[in-house]
């Protein structure tokens, strides 16, 4: 089975707060987060990069951030090490279906 991608929004009241009732093959992968009534973790994977808006320069486009992340993830094997785990799973942020850091791992996780 082939690793996914899945916004959250919209998914408390089906998962919780906390992810308690998600599918045990779920795993949120972003930063912290407690906005909305959430209360996730920080993944270790999560994305240091955060793209601009029309109204904050950041770190750049959105696919300039995934160059940057890929660029990172590939630099760090501590990280690198974690992927394979995720090979089939769900992993869950806040970005899909935009260009998401979700697919990266998704793709590495898959071809490990």
């Amino acid at each position: 089975m082939p690793t996914t991608v899945i916004n959250l929004k919209g998914h408390i009241h089906e998962f919780g707060a906390r992810l308690e009732h998600a599918p045990a093959d779920l795993v949120y992968i972003g930063r912290r987060w407690t906005m909305g009534h959430w209360d996730l973790p920080q993944h270790p994977l999560y994305n240091p990069f955060a793209y601009d808006t029309p109204t904050k320069k950041r770190d750049g486009t959105r696919a300039e951030i995934m160059e940057k992340y890929r660029a990172y993830l590939l630099e760090r094997p501590d990280l690198l090490d974690q992927v394979p785990a995720l090979r089939g799973k769900t992993l869950a942020c806040w970005c899909a279906p935009e260009l998401c850091h979700g697919d990266i791992l998704a793709e590495l996780a898959d071809a490990s």
